[in-house]
């Protein structure tokens, strides 16, 4: 049971450190494409001045048409652009969502499995302590309860420990 414990340890926390990894590999992305998110805008003001200022010139009217209408046909292809760079980071938003609710999972994972841990031992415990009671029923026998898994798992709370101070009481009367 331990060494697949190990296991599963090791391998959730792989896990972890790769969702790390990739948290930071999506935050420079998402970076990198703000900047890019920046430099599209910068371009499209710089068309649209531009088409504002062709538009004002004398040049022969199917001149100025072709190149306002090619412009025109630039700044839509932007403005495409900058939707696309938009919806690549709300994904990867989402993913970047989705990690943090693994990690939160994971976490979650080992707690619960911390505290399946401490309650096997304070039921081998209890186990080991009935049967100790029953062997030397005759006899008074004060019990002191020592925990050897301090190091193990996490602290005893009150309400744990009154449980088995109860049992104590209960199985030395």
């Amino acid at each position: 049971i331990n060494e697949k414990s190990l296991d599963t340890n090791q391998i959730n926390e792989q896990i972890h450190e790769l969702l790390n990894n990739y948290d930071t590999i999506l935050q420079k992305h998402i970076q990198n494409d703000q900047v890019e998110l920046s430099r599209i805008q910068t371009d499209i003001d710089q068309i649209e001045i531009q088409t504002d200022k062709l538009s004002s010139a004398h040049v022969e009217q199917d001149q100025n048409e072709i190149i306002h209408q090619q412009m025109i046909d630039t700044i839509e292809d932007l403005h495409q652009l900058k939707n696309n760079s938009e919806k690549q980071i709300d994904i990867q938003l989402q993913i970047l969502d989705r990690i943090d609710q693994l990690d939160n999972q994971f976490i979650n994972h080992k707690t619960l499995e911390n505290l399946r841990k401490h309650l096997h031992e304070e039921q081998q415990a209890s186990l080991n302590l009935s049967s100790d009671t029953q062997i030397h029923s005759d006899t008074h026998i004060q019990i002191i309860f020592v925990p050897t898994h301090l190091s193990k798992s996490p602290p005893m709370t009150i309400v744990e420990e009154k449980q088995i101070k109860n049992i104590l009481h209960q199985t030395c009367s």
